[in-house]
């Protein structure tokens, strides 16, 4: 995923390994939304949930599908607002 590509690469030019720690709590809290995947709130009238991140201001966007959980974006909590929206379920 670009989005989370680039996040990475931003914290990792701001001070070494704070990318790596971003990156980290990314795969956490997928971990925990694996396990429970209702963590998130419901967005708005879609089938998608929201999950703020605790150090970073990142949201996690993501859908329960049948067999899956689908991250639709990583997005940040005050840049572009919906960009990814297309993406979406509906």
């Amino acid at each position: 995923m670009q989005e989370l590509d680039d996040a990475v690469a931003y914290y990792q030019e701001q001070a070494p390994g704070l990318g790596l720690d971003f990156l980290d709590e990314v795969e956490q809290a997928l971990k925990r939304i694996q396990h429970s995947s209702n963590l998130g709130q419901p967005y708005k009238n879609t089938r998608l949930r929201r999950y703020v991140l605790r150090k970073f201001p990142f949201l996690i966007f993501y859908t329960e599908l049948d067999t899956l959980i689908w991250v639709v974006a990583i997005a940040h909590a005050k840049r572009k607002p919906d960009y990814w929206r297309t993406r979406q379920i509906t």
